[in-house]
């Protein structure tokens, strides 16, 4: 069994930015064989899995994980990556204990947040862009954008939910392609459309519309490094009108132009 200190991982790390608030954003490639037994990180983190993939071992479940996945590790969680493909590469979001006890979360908040939150992909992306910016004002904007992660999972939003909530985000995501008609939703969910109009960005923190671009957006992050993806065909494929408008509401919400992203 092998412990790694904070900030540390099995791969060679190619970048840092370290927020000195607790947060660091840490890219890590794999090009050559790398310890396969368990292991356990000091901090707990983010791994958004960029390319290449790897077999993930835990105590409560083994994965075959590609790129697009996004996974949650706790503070000494021991785990095994096994069979990793070369190269590989991934996006770690390292979280101290310090970070958690100022900003009043919990792992286990942060771990239910990202499985209800169809942004946190586009979130740490943006994360990424704003570490390559290196100006004054990237560590604050970085430490922002980690509260989207657990918002509106977390607080009030997250104990009183009327039963419809869970209903629609499940529903939301089996037809994540689709544009979200609220008179369809309502019949679905015998909802009058328009309690689901002014209900929905306070339980979803944005839009019908946003929400639906946001599920689009992930979905296509975890297809788009691929070989041989044609942008057009994503585009389609992702439930956007077009190339065009693909673009633009991945930018916005990633900080990266497509093309740019499926060569970093």
């Amino acid at each position: 069994m092998h412990h790694l200190r904070q900030g540390e991982f099995l791969g060679h790390i190619s970048q840092r930015f370290d927020t000195q608030q607790g947060l660091a954003l840490i890219e890590t490639v794999y090009h050559t064989q790398v310890y396969q037994g368990p292991h356990a990180h000091h901090n707990s983190h983010l791994t958004l899995f960029l390319q290449g993939g790897t077999f993930e071992r835990r105590k409560h479940f083994n994965q075959a994980v590609t790129p697009g996945h996004l996974l949650f590790y706790y503070s000494g969680e021991l785990h095994q990556n096994l069979n990793t493909q070369f190269p590989s590469k991934n996006l770690n979001l390292d979280i101290s204990a310090d970070f958690f006890a100022q900003q009043e979360l919990s792992e286990a908040r942060l771990e239910q947040a990202i499985h209800q939150n169809p942004y946190c992909r586009a979130i740490l992306l943006r994360m990424y862009k704003e570490a390559q910016w290196m100006d004054p004002s990237s560590a604050e904007s970085i430490t922002s954008l980690a509260h989207q992660l657990v918002e509106p999972s977390s607080g009030r939003f997250s104990q009183k939910r009327p039963a419809w909530v869970n209903q629609l985000r499940d529903l939301l995501r089996d037809t994540w392609s689709q544009t979200p008609c609220l008179r369809e939703i309502g019949n679905e969910l015998k909802l009058n459309p328009i309690t689901i109009s002014k209900q929905f960005p306070r339980y979803f923190g944005c839009t019908l519309s946003e929400y639906s671009r946001r599920l689009k957006v992930g979905r296509a992050i975890a297809r788009i490094r691929q070989p041989a993806v044609s942008l057009t065909a994503l585009a389609y494929e992702c439930g956007f009108a077009d190339q065009s408008h693909f673009i633009r509401v991945f930018k916005e919400q990633t900080g990266f132009l497509p093309q740019e992203f499926q060569k970093f």
